[in-house]
């Protein structure tokens, strides 16, 4: 391939005319060649080193405002910008999260205090090229960041040097400017295949969505059921930001899975276990994380039954202080809303932001936050029940995750 490649370049040297032609002929058929040769497996390597890469030219390209030392507090107002997918395929998760943050700030201002929260919603599209400009502006006036849902939004940001405190993600960054609330994609998956193997499941499939976060939690499920001496029968993906799932329809529903693990958004979920039922496979378990929250009781009802993880207490049932609460201000806020998980996490990361600003003395940096963060004061009683501790390994908060049913029954951790 080298010879031929020099020899091109050669031609193109010395001749403009009959040479050339032949030249890029040649060069046409070797390209061909090469496409053709490629092996299938190696498709979905090509598609997670294509997004780290675009997501490592954009962090060189990311300028911002270094806030570590920069005053929490202007004129008794604490800035804080909110970035979320309120369009696109994560819709329905980004309102959920929103609603969950509103409530929280809306209850404090309005009781007044010593500062009030100053909050920016944003809208990145599910896109890392918009993620980028948005963090690049709401970074040059606050000092906070919260929300991004998915791993490759909040990677492409991470050379700006804002606070991002509790991203929507499982697949952890180790960087010091973040700090999550919830549990890792690895435990979550992890409780779905104890819950398996406890109920004899067998037969296993994956569908996942072709992102760093899809393509990491496929490999987790093939490693977790490794462990186990077990094959997946099957793995397809949809391209992720889209429903197009036909093909992994078909690819899946092929090899008659009995247990189907579904790495997925609850758009393309929705339509993939509608498709593959409508097609005839019957009778079959879906297993999924947090994510399909809102698509569960439908499919339980219609189309099969859909196991999930949660990295929070049921946001209907739980009587937990913290998860009356947040259902006592949706209620007063929001009440044409839904109690949902991500709604609950959101609220739970709004107010753990609030108790550790109240900590903090009105001349206070964004450094000295995060120090009321990892500190004791996640003991208190509204969050005690939730085992709150700081994991300095995986800059985690929570650890624990609940197995999810049914939506009508108190969930186990």
């Amino acid at each position: 391939m080298l010879f031929i490649c020099h020899q091109i370049l050669y031609l193109s040297q010395i001749s403009k005319g009959y040479l050339i032609k032949n030249a890029f002929i040649i060069g046409l058929f070797c390209f061909n060649w090469q496409i053709s040769a490629e092996k299938e497996g190696s498709k979905e390597t090509e598609k997670s080193s294509k997004i780290e890469t675009e997501t490592k030219d954009a962090q060189k390209e990311s300028k911002s405002l270094d806030s570590k030392n920069k005053n929490l507090f202007n004129d008794k107002k604490v800035g804080i910008g909110v970035v979320l997918p309120k369009s696109g395929a994560m819709k329905k998760v980004a309102e959920s999260f929103e609603a969950g943050f509103d409530i929280c700030f809306k209850d404090f201002n309005s009781a007044g205090g010593k500062f009030v929260i100053d909050v920016n919603y944003q809208d990145d599209g599910y896109s890392v090229e918009k993620v980028q400009k948005v963090v690049k502006n709401l970074s040059n006036e606050k000092s906070i960041l919260m929300g991004f849902v998915g791993t490759d939004a909040l990677r492409s940001c991470l050379e700006n040097k804002s606070l991002f405190l509790f991203p929507f993600e499982g697949v952890k960054s180790v960087d010091e400017k973040v700090y999550y609330y919830r549990a890792s994609l690895e435990s979550e998956i992890s409780k779905l295949i104890e819950y398996a193997l406890k109920n004899q499941l067998q037969n296993f499939a994956i569908f996942y969505e072709n992102s760093i976060w899809g393509i990491e939690g496929k490999k987790i499920v093939e490693k977790l059921l490794d462990a186990q001496k077990i094959k997946p029968v099957a793995s397809a993906y949809y391209p992720k930001g889209t429903v197009s799932i036909m093909v992994a329809v078909n690819e899946i529903y092929s090899k008659q899975p009995s247990t189907i693990i579904c790495i997925a958004q609850p758009y393309p979920a929705f339509n993939f276990i509608e498709q593959i039922v409508n097609k005839g496979l019957t009778g079959s378990t879906f297993l999924g994380t947090n994510e399909l929250f809102s698509i569960q009781n439908v499919v339980n009802r219609d189309r099969g039954k859909l196991i999930l993880t949660s990295v929070v207490p049921n946001p209907l049932k739980s009587e937990l202080e913290i998860v009356k609460k947040y259902r006592e201000l949706m209620k007063k806020y929001k009440p044409l809303s839904d109690l949902s998980v991500s709604g609950l996490e959101g609220f739970i990361g709004a107010q753990i932001v609030l108790n550790s600003l109240l900590e903090c003395d009105e001349k206070a940096s964004v450094d000295e936050l995060r120090k009321k963060i990892e500190g004791k004061l996640l003991k208190e009683k509204l969050f005690d029940p939730l085992n709150l501790s700081f994991d300095s390994k995986t800059r985690s908060l929570s650890n624990t995750v609940w197995l999810n049913e049914n939506q009508d029954l108190d969930w186990a951790a």
